[in-house]
């Protein structure tokens, strides 16, 4: 644990506070034209998954909780689990899949991810930006449209339904953006 400054709180920081841990989400430092300046940060709370707004003042203390961050592959899902194999131990990490949250349709086998701990206890999970997936169902291609910006819903091999460009068929491997859920190119 590190005693830092509101004014280094950083997006993504995990911080102690009110007797609890929570994720910085989002911060901005703020000058009002009357007063001192302070920092508005929307925190997350690892556990409950709560938001809460919270202002500190630029110089007000926060404990900063310190993040081990392990290299794991992907294993298989085993009822509301994930089975992660961790890279440094060979352990096995079990983790619930509500936890990892919407982005646990993009775990496919020996994917490699970052799990984030603090004293072992299990905080976040960090995927990779692009994943690679296969097209198994999407309309035939439309003749000509490679000129144009026409896009069709193709459903992957994940089970997720996404737009992609008209000329992508069925059987084609693809990159899909996890974030945003989008297609980015051919693999």
């Amino acid at each position: 644990m590190a005693n830092i400054s509101a004014n280094e709180l950083k997006k993504g920081f995990i911080i102690n506070h009110n007797n609890g841990m929570w994720k910085v989400v989002s911060t901005e430092h703020v000058k009002p034209g009357k007063g001192g300046a302070f920092i508005q940060a929307e925190l997350k709370n690892i556990k409950t998954n709560s938001k809460l707004n919270e202002r500190f003042r630029s110089e007000d203390k926060v404990d900063r909780l310190i993040l081990e961050t392990v290299d794991a592959q992907f294993s298989y899902i085993n009822g509301d689990s994930a089975l992660f194999l961790r890279m440094d131990t060979y352990e096995e990490l079990e983790l619930n899949l509500s936890d990892i949250g919407d982005d646990h349709v993009f775990l496919i086998d020996d994917l490699k991810v970052k799990i984030e701990l603090i004293d072992d206890a299990f905080v976040g999970i960090v995927l990779p930006e692009n994943i690679k997936l296969k097209v198994i169902e999407t309309d035939p291609e439309i003749k000509g449209a490679t000129v144009t910006n026409v896009s069709k819903p193709a459903k992957l091999n994940n089970g997720i339904t996404i737009q992609v460009p008209s000329f992508i068929k069925e059987g084609e491997l693809i990159i899909v953006n996890i974030e945003s859920r989008q297609y980015r190119e051919r693999a």
